[in-house]
């Protein structure tokens, strides 16, 4: 029993990292298929911009990029105020949140890019919401 659920709690693991699994597990015989997870927590309109900035630029060196990347689309003054609210998204978009963005410690800042799960958001969502945004 206790084999089983170190099993179950590595893929669940798995799962939260990636939002898939690194390939097929054989568990009490029988083999679990690799399946992507997807987040059931609603994105709200400030984060879709934002991963569908992400999707279109794949990464950016810091938020602070980021965010000014994102004033200059929707223009809006980049300021201390819009910056803070672009982190803040993102962090509730990252690992400890929603899961659709990744991090990487780079010297003092971050970079962020999308993850696997994240991509297939902004994949499965592009077609029919581009159209809902003004650009």
């Amino acid at each position: 029993m206790r084999e089983r659920l170190d099993t179950a709690t590595d893929l669940l693991a798995e799962f939260d990292e990636r939002g898939t699994t690194i390939g097929a597990k054989e568990v009490d015989g029988r083999h679990i298929i690799e399946l992507p997870v997807a987040s059931f927590s609603n994105v709200k309109p400030f984060e879709e911009v934002i991963l569908f900035k992400l999707g279109e630029a794949g990464e950016f060196e810091s938020v602070s990029e980021l965010a000014k990347a994102l004033a200059a689309e929707l223009n809006e003054e980049y300021t201390d105020s819009f910056r803070s609210k672009v982190i803040y998204n993102v962090d509730r978009l990252g690992p400890g949140g929603k899961g659709y963005v990744e991090q990487e410690s780079h010297g003092k800042s971050y970079r962020t890019r999308l993850s696997r799960i994240g991509e297939l958001w902004v994949r499965a969502h592009a077609a029919e919401d581009a159209s809902d945004y003004e650009w």
